[in-house]
């Protein structure tokens, strides 16, 4: 599994790596453009215009009152902008009940400067409510109301986020007109306060996000993610390798632990002169119940050798061992730590020596005990052995 998601994670890290870490996007940046309007004139002072002034928000009564100041202060927002420049005046129109429109007036034009200019016409209430009736005069209408809008006619340039734009212009304000007044429609605050705004689409290099389901993760960080999993995997694939690696030395350990009643621990033994290599353990533990002995076992650095001796043959069954191989005491029963050394066995005939070399000396076995602690084994010698005979009987 380990190995698995490893591979995975290599996939996916090499797929990761070839994408490009960056990405063009693009975003929209809104540059606002709002003002506010006003209006004031004079009228004839008495119960309707105590004063003789005409405020904004005011109805204006056109018998009253024969001219309006329409103002309007243009601002324009946005993130970062420079080089804004522009003009704008105030156009002012009638339309009908009917559909018929006409153009009335026309302002001067305005600069803006930093963004923010005011322009302002001069609307004659008289004149509108005139042009009206000879309309509906025209057209044989018994009378009827017309709409008059003070329209804001702006060209705006510069640069947001560095990106050049043209912005248009903000929305008009209307006003009710009749015979006899004239005054704003719908709510006067939002009339009075009219908002546009132009969206500048702007094109710029972000680091790379990859969408997974319904969020959106930087690339950056998914690599790094994968490249942990990837790591992760290898150390567990590594472990789980190591804790169930397959020792050469495995098949020495279970043999011991199966047969520690028949088997005596030696630092060193001489084999016989005929050695019999067995295929498998067991195969060595049949024989050694066939002949009712020991199995000695010698563990050495690069081997465990175990053998059964029985007259002129030597019985062995070698296992390699691993060179990080633990060493230690067998699991063999203090019980059966006993066993007896071989004796001495009449030399064999052999060739004429050469003459300057010693002769040599007689094979020595040595029992190791594992339990330091016990008694010393009793060795109880067979008078009259002969050679490759039994090494001794235990007692």
């Amino acid at each position: 599994g380990s190995g698995a998601a490893a591979l995975v994670a290599l996939a996916g890290s090499g797929v990761l790596l070839a994408l490009p870490s960056t990405q063009t996007d693009i975003r929209t940046v809104e540059v606002a453009q709002g003002g506010e309007f006003s209006y004031t004139g004079s009228a004839v002072p008495g119960t309707t215009y105590p004063a003789g002034v005409i405020k904004t928000g005011d109805t204006v009564w056109t018998k009253l009152s024969k001219q309006l100041t329409v103002s309007f202060r243009n601002r324009v927002t946005g993130p970062d902008l420079t080089q804004v420049r522009g003009a704008m005046r105030l156009d002012v129109s009638i339309t009908a009940v009917d559909g018929w429109t006409a153009a009335l007036a026309s302002g001067p034009e305005a600069a803006l400067e930093g963004g923010t200019g005011t322009a302002s016409v001069v609307v004659d209430t008289s004149a509108a409510a005139a042009l009206l009736s000879r309309h509906n005069a025209e057209i044989g209408a018994s009378g009827g109301g017309a709409t008059l809008t003070i329209s804001p006619v702006a060209v705006t340039t510069g640069l947001v986020e560095g990106r050049a734009f043209t912005a248009g212009s903000p929305a008009a304000m209307e006003f009710a007109l009749d015979a006899v007044a004239l005054k704003p429609m719908g709510n006067v605050a939002d009339v009075l306060t009219p908002s546009s705004s132009t969206a500048v689409e702007i094109e710029e290099i972000v680091p790379r996000r990859l969408p997974v389901l319904t969020a959106s993760i930087p690339l950056a960080a998914t690599r790094t993610a994968t490249i942990a999993v990837l790591v992760l995997a290898l150390l567990a694939f590594a472990v789980a390798a190591w804790i169930g690696r397959g020792g050469r030395g495995d098949a020495a350990d279970q043999f011991l632990v199966r047969h520690a009643d028949r088997i005596v621990p030696v630092a060193a033994f001489t084999p016989g002169p005929a050695v019999i290599d067995v295929s498998d353990a067991e195969s060595l533990h049949r024989v050694a119940e066939r002949f009712d002995t020991i199995v000695l076992h010698h563990a050495g650095p690069d081997e465990d050798v175990f053998v059964v001796r029985d007259l002129d043959a030597t019985y062995r069954y070698v296992v390699p061992g691993t060179p990080d191989r633990r060493r230690g005491k067998p699991p063999v029963p203090a019980s059966s730590h006993v066993a007896a050394p071989e004796p001495a066995e009449a030399p064999e005939p052999a060739e004429a020596p050469a003459p300057a070399e010693a002769p040599a000396p007689a094979p020595v076995l040595t029992l190791v005990p594992s339990d330091q602690t016990g008694p010393l084994p009793l060795v109880v010698p067979v008078p009259g052995s002969v050679s490759g005979g039994l090494w001794g009987r235990l007692a």
